[in-house]
């Protein structure tokens, strides 16, 4: 697990967390105050979780209303992929899924 915190002015103005596997890592949570969204504070808490994972694919959910957050993660690399119908209570608003390809691992040996 990797988490990480944006602060500003003596206080905490985003967040971030991010659980890595073997192959693949999951956006758990991103967030930032709304005085401090538009500001590039979401652009540095994703690019350091996207440091974190590595040359895994990563995953995430967002809201399917968020936009701009949705603009945010395809400026990552981000495209989607499908959708979690009702997938935030207690509104049952749908999440779109959205995936980062992974870049290949070099492996040892021979050429081709």
């Amino acid at each position: 697990r990797h988490y990480v915190v944006a602060v500003a002015e003596g206080r905490i103005v985003g967040y971030g967390g991010l659980v890595t596997y073997d192959i693949e890592a999951h956006v758990m949570t991103v967030g930032v105050l709304p005085a401090w969204r538009r500001r590039g504070v979401g652009a540095v808490l994703l690019a350091d979780l996207l440091a974190a994972a590595g040359p895994r694919r990563v995953l995430l959910e967002v809201r399917a209303g968020n936009k701009s957050a949705q603009r945010l993660y395809a400026r990552h690399g981000f495209l989607p992929i499908g959708r979690r119908r009702g997938y935030y209570e207690p509104t049952g608003e749908d999440a779109v899924v959205m995936a980062r390809r992974g870049t290949p691992r070099r492996r040892g040996g021979g050429g081709s």
